[in-house]
């Protein structure tokens, strides 16, 4: 009985875990930006559990999904993004 209890509590654990979502998309207004003034900021914006961090590249470990949604963008304006409950890492984070 004790065991049972033991892998309902890591299920639960494991669960939560994977069900962060991640949402991944390119800011176009920071390349415009890159552009005109020879810069190179990051513009790969990543959105996790409310918190948005730019970087160069993301590198996916998993599953995800490309949606377009011209019709519905996101409230950034995305229109375009990456979803996935896998875990990501982020390179060249500023």
């Amino acid at each position: 009985m004790q065991f049972v209890h033991v892998a309902f509590v890591f299920c639960k654990w494991h669960r939560a875990i994977f069900d962060m979502l991640t949402i991944i998309h390119i800011n176009r207004n920071i390349i415009q930006a890159n552009s005109k003034h020879n810069k190179s900021e990051p513009v790969v914006r990543v959105e996790q559990n409310g918190v948005i961090t730019y970087c160069m590249e993301v590198d996916i470990r998993g599953p995800s999904r490309m949606i377009y949604s011209p019709h519905k963008p996101r409230k950034c304006g995305a229109k375009l993004w990456i979803e996935t409950q896998a875990e990501v890492e982020m390179i060249g984070v500023k």
